[in-house]
């Protein structure tokens, strides 16, 4: 355990790309397989769910630049366009059918690493 390393960051951004490029195994968002980058899902059985909550005050949508952000993010997490936000759990495996062919390669379950070449 003498060559164990810790990775901390202030962004998921920043953790997905340091498992992406081969830092390390991580724990990732199921849609992380979505963003189509050659990671690979290993399961290790833990499960973590986190709400995403959206709050503005009911005059933030009198300003139309404020309305079609707020109307544009709740786009980006519809769990009717995106299964991957619904609240029930779906397995990276079954989001393979969501994906384009070429994705469906890294398709796996769980958490994820870098793809090996």
């Amino acid at each position: 355990m003498d060559d164990l390393i810790g990775f901390r960051a202030n962004t998921s951004t920043a953790h997905f790309y340091a498992v992406e490029k081969g830092a390390g195994i991580g724990g990732l968002p199921t849609f992380a397989a979505a963003l189509g980058a050659p990671v690979v899902p290993l399961d290790f059985g833990g499960r973590h769910h986190l709400d995403i909550w959206l709050t503005y005050h009911p005059d933030a949508r009198k300003t139309p630049r404020r309305a079609l952000v707020i109307d544009w993010l709740k786009r980006v997490f519809d769990p009717k366009l995106y299964p991957w936000f619904r609240d029930e759990f779906i397995h990276p495996s079954e989001l393979a059918r969501f994906m384009p062919p070429e994705a469906e390669a890294n398709m796996g379950s769980g958490f994820f690493s870098a793809n090996p070449l």
